[in-house]
């Protein structure tokens, strides 16, 4: 067993020092930690398949939307490679320029 090779008494163990050299607390904070970012990518997926499909739709492109919504467009470039997640006012006016009913993130997952 890897754990016992590496010197600790159990995987649990392991995984609590492993979680520590990450800069967590504790490895139940880790674990929070990946849900959350989990869920920011599914959440930044959707975002930006909706955002592709829509401006292709629509017969627009990233520098319309970027004008529509008062943004360069390599703020719109960030949202379609998921580097980055609009704030509420900024995605209000995403989801008003590409025409869909969403108000918030988790809207478009459901």
């Amino acid at each position: 067993d890897l754990a016992k090779k590496k010197g600790f008494a159990s995987y649990g163990a392991y995984q609590e020092d492993l979680a520590k050299k990450k800069g967590f607390a504790s490895y139940g904070a880790y674990q929070e930690d990946l849900v959350g970012r989990r869920q920011q990518q599914a959440e930044t997926k959707g975002l930006s398949d909706l955002i592709k499909k829509r401006l292709k739709e629509m017969g627009k492109n990233q520098s319309w939307l970027a004008e529509e919504m008062d943004v360069s467009r390599q703020v719109v470039s960030l949202y379609i490679r998921r580097k980055a997640i609009p704030n509420r006012v900024l995605l209000r006016k995403l989801f008003v320029a590409l025409n869909v009913n969403h108000q918030t993130l988790d809207d478009l997952l459901e």
